[in-house]
C-alpha cells in the first residue's frame, strides 16, 4: 500500500468526516478555493468530482452521512470512466479507497489542519498569479525587492555615525549617502518627485482643493504600503472609516468599479471579486491600521491628550509595545485635526490657528525622528488656488501662502483643480528635484487612484487636452461635431489662464 501525501490524506479525511465534507463544499463552492488542484493531482480532482456526484445522488436520502460502500462505488466508477490518469496515480487512488473501507482515516483535527494547508497553498498560487498579471501589484513587488536589496546593502556596513555629533563628511560619505533608506510609495508620480520614496523621519505635505482627491491619495498610498508589507497608520479626522473610505479600499485592492461596490455592498458582490480582495490582502491584512479620530475620546486624566499629534503618538507607542512598528503615518487632514484640537482645548482657532498648527507640527517632527517613521499630512490649498480654473498650475507661492508651511516640511506637493475629464496639474513645489516638477495627473475615480497623464496641456477654455490624441469619429458624429473637435485640437495653448 502506497504512502499518501498531505493532499491525499486531506481528501481521505474529507471522505471520512461529514463535518469536513461540509466545510470543503463551502470552500470550493462559495469561496472558490481549488482544494484538489487539477494541475498537481488530476486523480484527486477526478475523485472530488465523483464524490460531489455521489453527494448529489444520495443527499436527500442520507445527507452527508453516506456509507463508505456507496462512496467507494461512486469513486471507482468515476475513475474507470477517466482516461487521463497515469497508472501510478491510479494506485494512489486505490490506496485511498482501501484506507477508507478499512477505517484508516486521519482524525478530524488532523484533517482540519491539512485542509488549512491546502487553502494556504491555493491562496499563494492566486497571489502569485495576481502579481504576474496585475501591473500595479507587479510594480509594488518590484519596489519591495528593491527595498530588500537596499536593506541588505546597508546591513553589510557599520553605521559609523550612530550617536556621533561630530564626523568627517568626506570620509564617511558612503555611509551618509545611504544611511536613510527610501520607503517607496508604490505610486509612480509620488516616487518621481521624491526620487524613489520617503525617508524615515521626514514630514510630507500634500495640498489639494476641497473634494480634489486628498482622500483618494490617502487610500492609494495606504493600500500600496500595506500590499508591500509596510506597517501604516491612517489617522482620519473628518471621514469615518465606515462607508466611503472602506468602499474605496475595496475598489483600489480589487480594481473593481467603485460605483458597483457602492450600489451592491461588499457582501453582495460577485464571489470572485470578494475572493480577489481576500487573496490580495492575505498575509498583509494587519499591515494597515486605522485611527478614527472622529470617534476618539480624550483621556481626562492626561492634560496633553487633545486629539492632536500627541494623541496619535500615544497610540503609536501603545501599538509599538504590542510589536507593531510603523513605517508611515497619514494625517488626513490638518484643518480637520485642528478643529478637533480646538474643540478639545477650548481655544479660538481663528486667533491662533497658525501657532497651534506649528505646535502640532513640532510634535510630529519629534515623533517622526524618535519613532523613525515618515509622516504625511494632507491639507487644503488656499482660496486663490481653489477658485482658479483647472488650467491654473499651483506653484511654490500657493503652499507658502499656507502660513509658510513650506518651511516645516521636507517635501510639499500640490494638486490643482480637476477639469471635466478629471485631469489636473500636479506640482512638486518642494521636492528632491533641482527644479519644480509640473505634470498632469488623472483621477481614476472608479478605481480610487491617480495616475500620470502625460501629454495633456491646458486649453483656453479652462480644460486639458491631449494634442497627440487621434479623434476617431463616432457613428453619431455629424460634420459639425467633427469640425468642433478638430478646432479644439488646433487651439491648444500652453499659456496658463
Amino acid at each position: 500500500m502506497q504512502v499518501l501525501n498531505n493532499q491525499e490524506l486531506a481528501f481521505l479525511a474529507v471522505l471520512g468526516h461529514p463535518e469536513l465534507t461540509s466545510r470543503a463544499l463551502k470552500l470550493v463552492g462559495r469561496e472558490h478555493v481549488d482544494l484538489f488542484h487539477r494541475t498537481f493531482s488530476p486523480a484527486l480532482n477526478v475523485m472530488w468530482q465523483g464524490y460531489t456526484e455521489v453527494i448529489k445522488k444520495y443527499k436527500k436520502e442520507y445527507g452527508l452521512r453516506i456509507s463508505k460502500d456507496l462512496i467507494a462505488a461512486g469513486l471507482s466508477e468515476k475513475l474507470q470512466a477517466s482516461n487521463s490518469i497515469p497508472g501510478e496515480m491510479l494506485d494512489k487512488c486505490d490506496t485511498i479507497l482501501r484506507r477508507l473501507m478499512s477505517g484508516a482515516i486521519p482524525p478530524l483535527e488532523e484533517g482540519m489542519s491539512l485542509i488549512k494547508e491546502l487553502v494556504q497553498l491555493d491562496a499563494n498560487r492566486k497571489i502569485s498569479a495576481a502579481v504576474r498579471h496585475n501591473p500595479d501589484i507587479k510594480a509594488l513587488q518590484e519596489a519591495v525587492d528593491r527595498t530588500k536589496r537596499t536593506m541588505s546593502t546597508l546591513d553589510t556596513k557599520a553605521d559609523v555615525n550612530a550617536g556621533k555629533a561630530l564626523f568627517s563628511p568626506f570620509k564617511d560619505i558612503e555611509e551618509l549617502a545611504t544611511h536613510s533608506v527610501r520607503i517607496p510609495t508604490g505610486i509612480n508620480w509620488l516616487d518621481e518627485v521624491s526620487s524613489g520614496g520617503g525617508r524615515s523621519g521626514e514630514l510630507w505635505l500634500i495640498l489639494g482643493p476641497s473634494g480634489g482627491g486628498k482622500t483618494v491619495i490617502a487610500v492609494q498610498y495606504s493600500c500600496a504600503q500595506a500590499l508591500m508589507g509596510n506597517n501604516t497608520l491612517w489617522a482620519t479626522y473628518e471621514q469615518s472609516l465606515e462607508g466611503d473610505i472602506s468602499e474605496r479600499l475595496i475598489s483600489y485592492v480589487t480594481g473593481h468599479s467603485l460605483d458597483d461596490i457602492r450600489d451592491k455592498g461588499f457582501n453582495n458582490l460577485e464571489p470572485e471579486i470578494q475572493q480577489q480582495f481576500w487573496t490580495a490582502t492575505a498575509g498583509v491584512a494587519d499591515k494597515l491600521q486605522a485611527l478614527d479620530m472622529t470617534k476618539y475620546e480624550v483621556d481626562e486624566q492626561d492634560p496633553q491628550d487633545n486629539r492632536g499629534m500627541y494623541s496619535v503618538w500615544k497610540h503609536v507607542r501603545e501599538l509599538k509595545a504590542k510589536g507593531i512598528v510603523f513605517k508611515s503615518i497619514i494625517i488626513d487632514w490638518i484643518g480637520a485635526m485642528m478643529s478637533q484640537v480646538g474643540a478639545a482645548t477650548g481655544k479660538d482657532l481663528s486667533k491662533a490657528f497658525r501657532f497651534m498648527t506649528q505646535a502640532e507640527i513640532d510634535i510630529a517632527r519629534a515623533m517622526a525622528k524618535e519613532e523613525n517613521v515618515q509622516i504625511i499630512f494632507f491639507h487644503q490649498t488656499n482660496k486663490k488656488s481653489q477658485n482658479a480654473k483647472p488650467t491654473y498650475a499651483p506653484d511654490k507661492t500657493d503652499s507658502k501662502d499656507m502660513s509658510d508651511m513650506n518651511n516645516y516640511f521636507d517635501i510639499v506637493l500640490t494638486l490643482g483643480n480637476r477639469d471635466k475629464n478629471n485631469i489636473a496639474w500636479f506640482n512638486g513645489a518642494k521636492s528632491r528635484k533641482a527644479q519644480e516638477i509640473r505634470k498632469t495627473i488623472e483621477l481614476k475615480g472608479a478605481y480610487s487612484k491617480f495616475v500620470l497623464a502625460d501629454g495633456y496641456i491646458p486649453n483656453r477654455d479652462g480644460n486639458f487636452y491631449k494634442p497627440s490624441a487621434e479623434y476617431e469619429p463616432d457613428a453619431e458624429d455629424d460634420d459639425e461635431v467633427l469640425n468642433r473637435r478638430r478646432m479644439a485640437a488646433s487651439s491648444y495653448s500652453r499659456e496658463i489662464n
